[in-house]
């Protein structure tokens, strides 16, 4: 059996709190899944150098 999902990477420096993240993932899985991705298929990375590089 083949796995199948669809990944979304973010780059962006460390500085939001964890629950402020929460709300773009949940808005990237929402339009995803109106787009035919469904939700148990989404993968999100968040890569968060830290600010002072």
């Amino acid at each position: 059996m083949a796995w199948r999902y669809t990944r979304v990477e973010i780059v962006g420096i460390a500085a939001r709190q964890p629950e402020a993240k929460r709300s773009p993932y949940r808005a990237i899985v929402d339009n995803l899944e109106r787009l035919g991705v469904p939700r148990s298929e989404s993968r999100i990375a968040m890569i968060e150098p830290p600010a002072e590089n």
